[in-house]
């Protein structure tokens, strides 16, 4: 996950090692580098061209669950004792939120250890400083899980993980790549939504931001802990055309919606009055969403979500 704070990645040069064995099947096209602010990277070794699938990589842990709240500690402390050294290794490589770490989730770890593991890996008495030392390693280690655990499936539908490879792939609003959790082989995959060139960083979007502004996606992005900088949040040209982006989305979405039809006068500025003016709108958001290079999910979701219900897709 991206990166701008104290705690950068150290730089591994390849995807080799733990991370290479959660790899299935799949010539290696990438390797790990810097990427100046954003820590390390993930870049292309070779072109790949688009529609390729990049990677495909099972969690080295995860949880049934998916919670936007950190209660879930005791299962992650279940969960992480099943790890390998080496897994654990390759974990604390990646990236961590400070803010993650607090005094009482420390406490609330040793409080754990107390109860389920009162042994050390040398059958010693877990105590004293050796429980301090595993209590904090064990919350940075659940700080990690927090900042780079992913959904898998949609609303995680399958819990969330950590996957050690994909965890190094920074953020972009403009994203050259796009991943998706393949539950009939229980892996997170990426595939190349255009063609990536040789030294290229590939990137994805962590938020559902295409047709948001630089201010919303800011406040979507706060959780990560930077503050992008790509072409869309630099340009102001760019933030022109995802305003313009914004209110075609909000306009459709009220088309769409039979609550606002029964409202009926109260959001008649709001939403496109007859399904020729949607089809204006829509063809109008395709438009700007090819022209922001925007041609992955974004561009399939903009004509699933909002034809004209009189109106086929085909007429795009």
């Amino acid at each position: 996950m991206q990166d701008d704070s104290e705690h950068r990645n150290s730089s591994e040069s390849t995807a080799s090692g733990t991370a290479a064995s959660h790899l299935h099947g799949l010539p290696c096209r990438v390797e790990v580098r810097p990427a100046g602010a954003m820590g390390n990277g993930l870049f292309a070794v070779a072109d790949i061209p688009r529609g390729t699938r990049i990677l495909e990589e099972t969690a080295i842990i995860a949880s049934p669950v998916f919670s936007e709240e950190d209660h879930d500690l005791p299962a992650f402390c279940m969960e992480l004792q099943r790890l390998s050294m080496a897994e654990k290794k390759t974990m604390d490589e990646l990236f961590y939120k400070n803010s993650h770490i607090t005094t009482e989730l420390r406490g609330k770890a040793r409080e754990w250890y107390r109860k389920h593991i009162r042994t050390d890996t040398d059958g010693s008495l877990l105590k004293g400083k050796r429980l301090q030392d595993v209590s904090k390693a064990t919350v940075k280690r659940f700080a990690i899980f927090l900042t780079n655990r992913v959904q898998m499936g949609m609303e995680g539908a399958y819990g969330c993980g950590v996957f050690a490879l994909y965890s190094r792939i920074n953020h972009s609003c403009i994203p050259n790549a796009h991943n998706a959790y393949n539950a009939s082989i229980g892996r997170l995959t990426v595939h190349a939504i255009r063609t990536i060139h040789a030294g290229e960083q590939i990137t994805v979007t962590y938020i559902d931001g295409s047709c948001r502004t630089k201010k919303q996606r800011n406040s979507m992005l706060e959780k990560w802990g930077f503050v992008c900088s790509c072409e869309a949040c630099t340009d102001p040209s760019q933030e022109v055309h995802r305003q313009r982006m914004h209110a075609l989305d909000q306009r459709l979405a009220a088309y769409s919606s039979p609550m606002v039809r029964l409202m009926g006068r109260l959001f008649a500025e709001a939403a496109p009055n007859n399904a020729f003016e949607a089809l204006q709108d829509a063809e109008e958001l395709v438009n700007l969403l090819k022209g922001q290079g925007l041609e992955g999910m974004e561009l399939c979701k903009a004509h699933v979500q909002h034809p004209p219900k009189p109106l086929r897709c085909s007429q795009f």
